[in-house]
């Protein structure tokens, strides 16, 4: 799998389909921490993102320079993710469906010290820079090999085209992480690096494409695949075409094909196809314009791309025999890069995010009885600026618990009425004050929105869609945890707006809130 950059956000949706007992899991940054939505729906904090206090506006750029991926195991019970931020390069490792994390640090910033060329002669000047202070970090990709180890690739660069550049592979050998900068004999790849991409063959020997210039004193891109050989790593071209965009997929099939996806200077979306271990490339042409593409193969190894194309849409394209079959899923201005799964049934699903009101949904189309079919999967807080779109990936759903027995002839006390003119908004909940050991479940209208949650202290999100007039919020408490009753802090979130309520409840009695939407719904 692949992962995404910058500042404003990073969601990894897995899209898990009803039918084969699938569900839904999504990965985002929430303010300064990144956020687990588990299939139940329960949303916590599974690290902290917090920049250096004294940033400067050169630093600032690193805050959320780019985050990593998120892979399951063979079991599907561990989940692994990568990301990077001004201080480092980051590990987030879960052994238990996501309910615990580890977070391990992988690389520091400080490390790397970036050598200064002039660019007439292309020869060193001697100066040096760190990366922490004039870098920039590209990539940060992972991808898991046959015993479940996780090897991750990011790049960094100056900044500009006077200073060096790397790409740099890690891996967890022998309990330890370990890095080495992706480099021939001769030193290349050297200055600017864009978007790197990795995967694995059939032994587990990293494949790794570099965007990159290959000497210092031209401004012609490169696109390079760099494979790891007992002897050091070996270079191989895919082309030497100006790859003007950084962003690039790869991808290795059961038989060690390999295949590559990029956009060219030009802004045309090309493939590329090796069967020979990437000495001879055979090219396809996909799709003109502005696209930013993503990749995966089916089972039986043939490549499915999505792209998201600027001032365009959104794009789907499949290989059938010689040919690609392209498809436009929607016309669209505000949208960021897409994502692509291919389900355990073979079908596409293909998500973005959208923006619309100042908030950013994630939409996925996905095909259902060979017809495309769209629809929400998550709606986030507040304007978000354009980032790479939400990763797809499939998982079992976790086992069905025994049902819980409401008592349904528990008072019912309205604590507040809220009006909003939005449908589609987010209710936060968590422990008010201190954790005592609550656990609630909270219904709006006639639906169990949450279950069986034991609140804490950090703030549980739930999206939810509203039906026009009253919809009641009701606080179930099904113990009274060390200090009765139960209390819990609610936060509503609606367009702009938001409603902070204290609401409380014991075995007798139930507090309520009372959301009426209004028909100016905006929706």
């Amino acid at each position: 799998m692949k992962f995404f950059s910058t500042i404003s956000m990073l969601l990894i949706c897995l899209s898990l389909m009803a039918q084969t007992k699938m569900g839904q899991v999504c990965i985002y940054p929430e303010g300064d921490k990144i956020m687990f939505r588990d299939v139940d729906g329960s949303i916590r904090s599974i690290a902290d993102v917090i920049p250096s206090p004294q940033l400067t506006s050169v630093e600032n750029r690193l805050k959320w320079a780019h985050a990593g991926a998120l892979e399951f195991q063979k079991n599907e019970e561990e989940y692994h993710v990568s990301y990077s931020n001004n201080e480092g390069i980051y590990y987030l490792h879960s052994s238990d469906n996501g309910l615990t994390w580890t977070k391990e640090k992988i690389d520091d910033i400080d490390n790397h010290q970036l050598l200064a060329f002039d660019l007439k002669t292309g020869e060193p000047t001697g100066d040096t820079v760190k990366t922490k202070y004039m870098g920039l970090i590209h990539g940060c990709r992972i991808v898991l090999d046959s015993r479940g180890a996780p090897h991750i690739v990011y790049g960094i660069s100056g900044g500009n085209y006077h200073y060096d550049a790397a790409a740099i592979y890690a891996r967890k050998k022998a309990g330890k992480w370990t890095t080495e900068r992706v480099s021939t004999k001769d030193g290349l790849p050297r200055r600017y690096i864009g978007y790197v991409a990795i995967d694995l063959n059939s032994k587990d020997k990293p494949h790794i494409v570099v965007h990159s210039h290959e000497e210092v004193n031209t401004t012609r891109h490169t696109l390079g695949l760099f494979i790891k050989e007992k002897k050091g790593w070996v270079k191989k071209v895919v082309t030497e075409k100006n790859t003007g965009s950084p962003y690039m997929n790869i991808k290795i099939d059961e038989n060690d094909h390999i295949h590559v996806q990029a956009t060219l200077s030009s802004d045309n979306a090309h493939y590329w196809f090796s069967t020979d271990g990437g000495n001879h490339w055979k090219e396809d042409f996909l799709v003109k314009g502005n696209c930013r593409g993503q990749m995966e193969l089916d089972e039986a190894g043939n490549p499915h791309v999505s792209f998201a194309c600027y001032n365009d849409g959104i794009y789907y394209t499949k290989k059938e025999g010689v040919n690609w079959q392209i498809q436009k899923l929607e016309d669209r201005n505000q949208m960021t890069h897409t994502s692509i799964a291919i389900s355990p049934e073979g079908e596409p699903n293909v998500a973005f995010f959208g923006f619309y009101h100042g908030d950013t949904d994630v939409i996925r189309y996905y095909k259902s009885s060979g017809k495309w079919e769209k629809d929400t999967l998550l709606r986030t807080k507040g304007s978000r600026g354009s980032s790479w779109g939400p990763e797809l990936s499939f998982a079992k759903m976790k086992e069905p618990q025994e049902s819980i027995r409401y008592q349904e002839d528990r008072q019912e006390k309205i604590i507040k009425t809220l009006q909003v003119s939005v449908s589609d908004i987010i209710i936060s909940i968590s422990d008010h004050a201190k954790e005592d050991g609550d656990i609630v479940s909270l219904k709006l209208g006639d639906d169990w929105i949450l279950e069986n949650h034991a609140l804490t202290t950090k703030p549980n999100d739930i999206p939810i869609r509203l039906q026009p007039g009253k919809n009641r919020l009701k606080l179930y408490a099904l113990n009274l945890g060390k200090i009765p009753p139960n209390t819990a802090t609610i936060t509503i979130w609606y367009g702009q707006s938001k409603e902070t309520i204290k609401l409380s409840s014991d075995l007798k009695e139930s507090g309520c809130i009372d959301i009426l939407l209004s028909p100016s719904d905006d929706r």
